[in-house]
């Protein structure tokens, strides 16, 4: 019984981490767009996410 009580609290612990990984940050992205993109693109990050639409943005972030 104990063993399965250990195994159910990892399972719960990892899948509650697991999901708190995939959420976006959006002063990460800020970040990064300021290190690597603002530089080579010479554009403010309103300009810069107004080349494409959003369905354009989805299907390149999904390649």
């Amino acid at each position: 019984m104990k063993t399965l009580t250990k195994i159910l609290l990892l399972a719960l612990f990892l899948g509650s981490m697991g999901t708190s990984v995939l959420m976006a940050d959006l002063k990460k992205g800020q970040k990064v767009y300021l290190k690597t993109f603002k530089s080579m693109f010479k554009l403010n990050g309103t300009k810069f996410a107004t080349l494409h639409t959003q369905t354009e943005w989805e299907e390149l972030f999904e390649n």
